[in-house]
């Protein structure tokens, strides 16, 4: 049996068109009816966005996060269903980590689109292209006889990569996080952490690495030879524990082989993060030169 959606005609907005992504993905066949009838909304079985139920955000006790980040209706629906989303989606989380993507997802991709919404400023020191901006530019001109309806739809098939592929990104470390613990155990050089393949692996190393001394990272890059990366000091941040000598900035091929003696030498980043070279015992040679730094 198709579950029945609901939400308002007109123009739409990032959060809706959000909103109706998350429940799709849920439930699968669906019928979506955009009217502000009541009397057809209340046929609808989930109403989003429109009614004042419990996933409108239009009016004036609208419900608020702790943080004073008020809900729009992506955020309310993420709220009531993101669980089970995720529990759908990726079975393998525990019950720790399906809270955790639940909580990194709002605060990360849901609290801006949400205070966009509500005419919230959402601060950035560059200007940036948003997504509630692309979505706004998928309603129809004035002068368009498109049918709403119909680049409504438009919207949501964009919106619907958009969103896996972002949620994708926070559950990649996850997968790959049994993966990483066990090149942590079997370092033959506590300094630095071999992969036998590329994943994310920076939020699992820290977690695990508490006595910091993973100073670098190597692993084959998915297109040419390998790599050799520094760690982050935190997540967020820019500054390493230890980064790679600063002779080698920015040389490439043989100016690079010829300053540090190795023929098969690739790159190395002008802002020394990560380098690379051909075989795995010339990326060897450089992680050990750059511990001796």
């Amino acid at each position: 049996m198709k579950i029945k959606f609901g939400t308002h005609n007109g123009s739409f907005h990032c959060d809706d068109v959000v909103a109706f992504v998350i429940l799709v993905l849920l439930f699968g066949d669906y019928t979506l009816t955009r009217t502000r009838d009541d009397e057809l909304l209340g046929k609808q079985d989930i109403v989003f966005d429109v009614g004042g139920g419990a996933l409108d955000h239009h009016f004036t006790d609208k419900p608020y996060r702790e943080n004073g980040v008020p809900y729009a209706a992506a955020g309310l629906v993420w709220r009531d269903y993101g669980l089970k989303l995720l529990q759908k989606l990726a079975s393998f989380l525990t019950d720790d980590e399906r809270l955790k993507v639940h909580q990194d997802m709002d605060e990360l991709f849901f609290q801006g689109i949400d205070a966009v919404d509500n005419g919230v400023n959402v601060e950035t020191s560059l200007p940036l292209i948003s997504l509630p901006t692309i979505v706004d530019g998928f309603n129809p001109p004035f002068d368009s006889d498109e049918d709403e309806d119909a680049a409504f739809n438009r919207s949501a098939d964009m919106v619907k990569t958009i969103f896996l592929n972002y949620l994708n990104g926070r559950l990649h470390q996850f997968r790959a996080r049994d993966f990483v613990k066990k090149a942590f155990e079997h370092r033959a050089d506590p300094r630095v952490l071999v992969l036998d393949k590329g994943c994310p692996w920076l939020e699992t190393l820290l977690s695990l690495d508490r006595e910091e001394e993973v100073l670098f990272v190597v692993f084959p890059d998915k297109h040419r030879g390998y790599r050799i990366q520094t760690v982050k000091k935190e997540p967020s941040s820019f500054e390493a524990r230890k980064n790679l000598p600063e002779s080698w900035a920015g040389l490439r091929d043989d100016e690079l082989g010829r300053a540090i003696g190795i023929e098969d030498a690739i790159f190395v980043h002008p802002a020394r993060f990560i380098g690379g070279a051909m075989s795995f015992e010339s990326i060897m040679k450089m992680a050990n030169l750059a511990l001796k730094d």
